[in-house]
């Protein structure tokens, strides 16, 4: 009787870590996605300062600022792509030919206006 009740265990305890193991297999909500996200596309500015603005196209993103020596001026960054990390907010990662290097941005949209931590924009 003792032998069964540990025959029993064994095969229960194994079964157990199959299907643990096997079930780990799933995938992420959190995905990376090719583009930009439907919710950021389009012209946004600063109400302050008129020249400085950001263009979210369906693949690029073009930055405008009046400090043209920002090295950032009307140059599209490429190869966007981003994930979903909250409601409304997206963590964008892209390559900015000019300085031939990649960033990470985190954005966030509230009703009419995005911001990523260093102030608002709004679509015009």
């Amino acid at each position: 009787m003792k032998r069964w009740k540990a025959l029993l265990g064994t095969i229960a305890l194994s079964l157990g870590l199959l299907f643990a193991v096997s079930g780990s297999n799933q995938a992420s909500a959190a995905s990376w996605h090719k583009g930009t996200p439907k919710a950021l596309r389009g012209k946004w500015r600063d109400p302050n300062e008129h020249s400085s603005r950001i263009i979210f196209n369906q693949k690029t993103i073009a930055f405008y600022s009046k400090e043209e020596f920002s090295g950032k001026f009307g140059i599209p960054a490429w190869h966007v792509k981003y994930k979903i990390v909250g409601h409304y907010k997206y963590k964008l990662h892209y390559y900015i030919p000019h300085d031939n290097h990649w960033e990470n941005a985190t954005w966030r949209r509230v009703n009419n206006r995005i911001t990523n931590g260093h102030g608002w924009l709004y679509k015009y």
